[in-house]
């Protein structure tokens, strides 16, 4: 079963895409105090969207992989 599936993938996207535009509208007369819900929410959300990234890159290099092969085999005369 995929760690992360499409949907899941949509929804770690969406969820750091909301906290960044809630951040950006932040208020900056704000009390510097209630910045603390981004802080913790892009810990939150950026763990999420950083092994993300991490899975989809060890896709790419298992894909590359893949071809890297192929490859090989058709220059070699084997398949």
């Amino acid at each position: 079963m995929d760690m992360y599936p499409a949907e899941r993938q949509k929804e770690i996207i969406s969820k750091f895409q909301e906290l960044l535009k809630e951040a950006d509208n932040f208020p900056m007369r704000s009390d510097p105090v209630e910045y603390r819900k981004f802080w913790s929410g892009i810990r939150g959300e950026g763990s999420s969207l950083l092994g993300l990234c991490n899975h989809l890159s060890d896709q790419l290099n298992v894909a590359a992989d893949v071809i890297s092969k192929m490859q090989e085999e058709k220059k070699n005369g084997t398949s």
